[in-house]
C-alpha cells in the first residue's frame, strides 16, 4: 500500500513493481502526465496487480448520477468539488 504523500507516489510504485511487489496506491497515481506514462510502463512490464484507490466511485452520490445520466456512456471518472461537514 503506497499512502505517502502525492509528490512520492509514482516514485514508490514504480520501485515497488521493480521489485515485483503488487501495488494498491492511494489518489492520485501521480501529479503529471509523464509520471504516469512511466509508472504505467513499469506497471506493463511486470505480471503484479495495480489498483488506485478511487473511493468515490462508491459514493452514493456518484452512483446516482452515473445513473441519471445513461446517455454519456460508461462514466468512470467525475471531478466533483463537494463540503464536507459534521452536520446532518
Amino acid at each position: 500500500m503506497i499512502l505517502s504523500p502525492d509528490q512520492y507516489h509514482a516514485e514508490h510504485a514504480r520501485k515497488a513493481f521493480a521489485a515485483g511487489l503488487h501495488v494498491f496506491l492511494e489518489k492520485p497515481a501521480c501529479l503529471t502526465e509523464s509520471e504516469f506514462r512511466l509508472l504505467n510502463e513499469d506497471f506493463e512490464r511486470t505480471d503484479c496487480v495495480g489498483m488506485v484507490g478511487y473511493m468515490r466511485c462508491y459514493a452514493p452520490a456518484f452512483q446516482k448520477a452515473r445513473a441519471l445520466l445513461p446517455e454519456f456512456g460508461p462514466i468512470r471518472h467525475v471531478r466533483i468539488r463537494d463540503v464536507i461537514c459534521e452536520g446532518p
